[in-house]
């Protein structure tokens, strides 16, 4: 949200958060021989290899003459099925200000009648130190029994995670964390 992504541009004068919507492939199937530890370091590279967090997918996406971009051949047209957004810590955001949350509920977001971008809408923060998860769909396309088998294989998930890196005694480096950029996984390892 807050972080300066492009080197020389002050954000300082600025107010709200900065956000950036881009398509990742995330290769977390058990079928590439993964366990946990491989899975994370796999899909944590993934992450950290997208150049300045997705901002320029952005600009190209919505910004420039697909036409010119055709004949250069950049290919764009990725239709993500599932938004995920995580929104942070809102709770650290509390701390030391004089802004808290309202105690009354904002009620529904969007309508139930709006049309969705996405199968899948998946929004996740931290809030009085608990991580917290919602999944909006289209009932037309997903039964709520569907959805709710859908939450808690994602809580067994992030379960499991965090047993394994609660269980680590010391750090596990990636490429990324001792910025070897043309160093493997692998190779690393």
């Amino acid at each position: 949200g807050r972080e300066a992504i492009v080197p020389d541009v002050d954000i300082t004068r600025t107010v709200g958060w900065f956000t950036s919507q881009f398509p990742v492939v995330l290769d977390g199937s058990l079928a590439q021989g993964g366990n946990t530890a491989r899975l994370i370091k796999r899909i944590k590279e993934g992450l950290r290899h997208i150049p300045q967090k997705g901002i320029g997918y952005g600009i190209l996406r919505y910004l420039s003459d697909m036409n010119v971009l055709e004949k250069a051949g950049v290919q764009l047209q990725a239709q993500p099925e599932i938004s995920f957004n995580y929104l942070g810590q809102f709770d650290q955001d509390y701390k030391g200000n004089d802004l808290q949350p309202s105690a009354y509920s904002i009620g529904v977001p969007v309508s139930t009648n709006a049309a969705m971008d996405f199968a899948l809408d998946i929004n996740g923060l931290i809030e009085d130190g608990e991580l917290m998860f919602t999944i909006r769909y289209g009932t037309t396309q997903f039964r709520h029994e569907t959805i709710a088998r859908l939450g808690e294989l994602l809580a067994s998930g992030l379960r499991e995670v965090i047993h394994h890196c609660v269980a680590q005694e010391r750090t596990v480096l990636t490429p990324s964390d001792v910025l070897l950029k043309h160093v493997t996984l692998d190779e690393l390892e």
